[in-house]
């Protein structure tokens, strides 16, 4: 195409540049040129044939680069979303792994821990044993020793059993005793109260003799002031001896009743 205008443009050239003479010899010169540009121009047009087909198939190749590329382009869309899953899956798996870690070392901590009182626990074994040992020896040892105390309860019981039925039997007699006591000191208490009445009686008599002669004339007995002071507090000293004398008699002999009762 580029040689078939060139070709034109040097006969145009070439036709108004000659003398009118030469117009003819120009024409001539002009013809052969457009002889050989279409002669140019024919293997022009089969070189772009040529080209033509070549971009046919370079198109056909690009149609079907296209779609193998649009196939790609899925798969690369698919593989950017199975490469999200697995970064999610990745990062869950990094945290569960933490997690695990986590729990790892808190169990490995703990297993310490345990290890540490299992050997405590061996060693608090360890003296345990050693202090049932002891337990065992001392408690043989106390064995014998409860045994002896058996053997002197034993012995004290019956001397208690013993004792019990002696002071059963003193205690029996004690309050016989505490009734006799109790008896013979009302007994006791009445004499006396007969003994101070008696007193008084004789006091209250030997007044009365020397006052009137006689006690069965006091009624008539004339003496002074003091005498017949004297012989009212004498009087009532007689009379409050026999009143004490005749409680503790009427006590005494309730008492010999009872005891003659029963």
């Amino acid at each position: 195409m580029n040689k078939l205008s060139v070709g034109i443009a040097m006969a145009v050239v070439a036709f108004d540049s000659a003398p009118n003479n030469k117009k003819i010899v120009g024409l001539v010169l002009a013809i052969a040129l457009l002889s050989v540009a279409s002669v140019g121009l024919v293997f022009s047009l089969n070189e772009l044939s040529g080209t033509r087909g070549q971009l046919n198939a370079t198109t056909l190749d690009l149609s079907e680069n296209k779609a193998e590329l649009e196939v790609k382009r899925a798969t690369i869309a698919s593989l950017g979303n199975e490469r999200d899953s697995l970064s999610s899956a990745v990062q869950e798996t990094g945290r569960q792994l933490e997690n695990s870690e986590t729990a790892l070392e808190r169990e490995r901590a703990e297993r310490e821990g345990l290890e540490d009182a299992r050997n405590d626990l061996k060693a608090e074994n360890t003296r345990y044993s050693l202090v049932v040992s002891r337990s065992d020896q001392e408690r043989e040892r106390l064995q014998v020793t409860v045994d002896s105390l058996s053997r002197e309860l034993a012995n004290v019981q019956g001397r208690y059993d013993t004792l019990f039925v002696e002071h059963r039997e003193l205690s029996e007699t004690a309050g016989t005793l505490t009734e006799d006591i109790a008896f013979y000191r009302l007994a006791h208490e009445s004499y006396e109260r007969l003994e101070e009445r008696s007193s008084a009686e004789r006091d209250y008599s030997d007044l009365a003799i020397s006052l009137c002669g006689s006690v069965e004339a006091v009624s008539n007995c004339a003496t002074d002031q003091d005498g017949l002071v004297r012989l009212e507090a004498a009087y009532a000293r007689y009379t409050e001896a026999h009143e004490a004398a005749l409680a503790a008699y009427t006590a005494y002999s309730t008492a010999s009743q009872e005891r003659r009762g029963s």
